[in-house]
Formats: structure tokens, C-alpha cells, sequence
């Protein structure tokens, strides 16, 4: 079994093209940045889905993806933001974040020393000065993307999560994204965010959304596979076959969410 309920501690290889349960929406998203040449407006993407749909899945797997894509990563470079962006309280800690998620990344892919460099320049930063401090980590995460020669796209989970901490700030924001080609957000929330319905509000009208709804009944016997133990595929697989009116019963009661398949 995965890492149920905390899937951004799945290894690697269980983030794989195959782990992918919602593949159409993928493909969207991953066909909006190869069309995104760098002109006009960023398109910013905005993932829906209830707890236990796939969507920290999701975000894993395209960052995967797009660092194995000879055209995505020769203009792209992915940053994965953790489930948890509790820590984000102020402007400064989004950017901040994101350099962290850099020197993370850079580490990851054997750059030991420039992921070094990121990390002293963080600790660099003002401290007493919260204005001065986002600009110049705003800045230094644009002196990165230019210094790799890559744009920034980055996976923000629980994106409800980071832009209500960021209240006060939420049309800076707006602003920033709507105009820096070199930032690009995906993001995921579990809920509809206040922020991109009101029409008074920040983000009304600015992401392209995409919904994760229940996997659809043929959907089924691929996802009770891919999400069974390994050991256990061909089990799964061998029951999943000679008893498909047993799969349809299970899932009337408990639905087609994948945690939920996972579970049974």
C-alpha cells in the first residue's frame, strides 16, 4: 500500500506515469505548457477534488513528468510545495518557500553546490524589514529561473490553504502572477476557494479549473491494479475478473475516489 494518507511521502518509482488515475486532466495540464510559449498572459491552473481523489498524486506525478520530458524541462523546471504550507503567513514566506523547494530540487538532481548557494542567499535575506525582505526573495527566485534558463512552475497543494494565509496580500499577488512569465502556478485545493468565485475577489475569474470527479465504473478494475500491493496485483487482478459483481457492489457503497479503492 502507498502512503495513504499522505501520498507526498510515495517514492519516486510510485509516482511513475502509471500511479496516474486521472489521466485526461494530466494531459491538460501538460499540454497547456508545452502550448505556453512565454507570450501574452501566464494561464495559471486551478485542480478541485475532494479529499482522497488523487490530487497530491496528481501534482507529484506532472512534476515527475515534466522533468522527463526533453521538451517540458528544457523550459520548465518543477517545484513540488509540500501538503503543508502552514508556515505561510507573509509574502516573504511564499517566496521563500519556493527557493527552499529550489535548493530541495537542485539538491535532489545532484547540484550540491548550487543548491548551497540558494540556501545562503535565503539565510541572506533581511530579517527586520518584511517589505524588503518578499522583494528581494521575489527577486532572487527570478535570478534563478534566469540562471537555469527555465521557467518556474510551481505545484502548490492545498493552494486554499496558502492564499487564505495570504488574505492581506491577495491582489499583490495577483498582480505578480498575472504579469511574471517566469512563475507559473498548478495548484490543488480540496474545496472551492472563496478567493476565485467572488466576483469582488482577488482571483475571480484567474485560474483555468479542472475537477477531479469519481472515477468512472470502467475506470475501475485499472485503478484497483495500479493502487493494489505489489505483491498483491495479481490477486487483485484475478478477483477483480471472476468477480466483477462483487467490484460493483463494494463500489456502490463506497464510491470510486481512489482512497476510497485503495481502502477496499
Amino acid at each position: 500500500m502507498r502512503a495513504l494518507y499522505n501520498p507526498a511521502l510515495m517514492s519516486r518509482a510510485d509516482c511513475g506515469p502509471d500511479a496516474l488515475l486521472h489521466q485526461t486532466v494530466a494531459d491538460r495540464l501538460l499540454a497547456a505548457l508545452r502550448r505556453d510559449a512565454g507570450e501574452g498572459a501566464p494561464q495559471h491552473q486551478l485542480v478541485l477534488g475532494p479529499r482522497g481523489s488523487g490530487k497530491t498524486v496528481l501534482l507529484r506525478v506532472l512534476g515527475h513528468l515534466i522533468e522527463d520530458d526533453a521538451e517540458l524541462a528544457a523550459r520548465w523546471f518543477p517545484l513540488t510545495f509540500p501538503e503543508a504550507q502552514y508556515d505561510v503567513a507573509r509574502l516573504a514566506d511564499l517566496w521563500t518557500n519556493a527557493l527552499d523547494y529550489l535548493a530541495v530540487a537542485l539538491l535532489r538532481r545532484g547540484h550540491a553546490a548550487e543548491a548551497r548557494e540558494v540556501h545562503d542567499a535565503v539565510k541572506a535575506l533581511p530579517v527586520d524589514d518584511e517589505e524588503a525582505r518578499a522583494e528581494e526573495a521575489f527577486r532572487l527566485l527570478l535570478a534563478e529561473s534566469d540562471a537555469l534558463g527555465r521557467r518556474f512552475v510551481l505545484l502548490v497543494d492545498n493552494l486554499d490553504v496558502v492564499l487564505d494565509r495570504l488574505q492581506s496580500h491577495q491582489w499583490r499577488v495577483r498582480d505578480i502572477l498575472s504579469a511574471e512569465r517566469r512563475l507559473l502556478v498548478i495548484g490543488a485545493s480540496a474545496r472551492a476557494i472563496e478567493a476565485t468565485y467572488r466576483y469582488e475577489a482577488a482571483f475571480y475569474d484567474f485560474f483555468r479549473i479542472y475537477e477531479l470527479r469519481p472515477l468512472p465504473a470502467a475506470a475501475v478494475p485499472r485503478a484497483l491494479g495500479l493502487l493494489a500491493a505489489p505483491d498483491a496485483k495479481k490477486r487483485v487482478a484475478a478477483a477483480v475478473a471472476s468477480a466483477p459483481h462483487r467490484v460493483r457492489a463494494v463500489t456502490s457503497v463506497i464510491g470510486t475516489l481512489p482512497r476510497a479503492l485503495e481502502l477496499a
